[in-house]
This record gives structure tokens, C-alpha cells and sequence, in this order.
């Protein structure tokens, strides 16, 4: 019961989130603004690799937005991290890369700021996934 309530949870979140990624390419908003929208309401907060991962799901949004969309999602942070073999640093570039990309598509703006020292624990545990997994 509790399992099945976990999973309900997690799937109107994706969905949310998935519903959210669609509306601000729509709406042609800037990574900043749709992180900013994302964290409201939680403890998380607006950080570079938050709208790294904005920016890859944007990318694969545009490419493919149907039911295959999370499992794309999946399979690109596999193509990444396994072109990069593992490597933090080339991770991190690549995923500078999208967002670079989502930049330049969506633009940026010099008052868009980040607070990467403010993550809490749940939020760091996130981020430090994308490279191990």
C-alpha cells in the first residue's frame, strides 16, 4: 500500500514536471524562470545543475514528447555518461553544453543567479546521481 502510494506520487510528479518542461518551451521561457517555477513550494533551490537537467529534457521534449519521453530521457543521460566513461568532468561539460544550447534557444539573462552552496541533502543526493548512475 505505502509502495503503491510511493509510485503514484513519483508518477504525478513526472508528470508534472513533464507537462511543466512542455508549457515553457511553449511559452518560450528561459531556463532560469521554469527552475524558478520547478523549486516553488519546496525546499529545493534554483542551482546550475537543475537547469542542466532543465536543459536536456528540453532537448529530448523537443524530440520526442510522447510516451517514450522519460525513457529517452534516461537513455540520453546513459549515452552521456557512458561517452564521457564516467568522467565527472566531461559530464559536467556535456551537460554545459545543453544548457549552453537551451541558452541560446530560450535566452539568459546576468540577474539569473544560482545558489549551489544552498542545496540541501535530498537535493545534493539528486544532483550526485546524474554522475553515478
Amino acid at each position: 500500500m505505502i509502495d503503491g502510494a510511493i509510485a503514484d506520487a513519483l508518477t504525478q510528479a513526472r508528470s508534472n514536471i513533464k507537462k511543466a518542461i512542455g508549457a515553457s518551451i511553449k511559452a518560450k521561457l528561459r531556463n532560469f524562470d521554469v527552475a524558478t517555477k520547478l523549486v516553488k513550494d519546496t525546499k529545493c533551490t534554483v542551482t546550475a545543475p537543475l537547469c542542466g537537467k532543465i536543459a536536456i529534457l528540453r532537448k529530448v521534449y523537443n524530440e520526442d514528447s510522447g510516451i517514450l519521453f522519460w525513457d529517452k530521457v534516461d537513455n540520453r543521460l546513459v549515452k552521456i555518461r557512458s561517452l564521457a566513461k564516467g568522467d565527472a568532468a566531461l559530464i559536467t561539460r556535456a551537460i554545459k553544453g545543453y544548457l549552453k544550447l537551451d541558452h541560446d534557444e530560450y535566452g539568459s539573462s546576468v540577474t539569473d543567479r544560482t545558489a549551489p552552496e544552498e542545496q540541501n541533502p535530498w537535493q545534493q543526493g539528486i544532483d550526485d546521481a546524474l554522475l553515478d548512475v
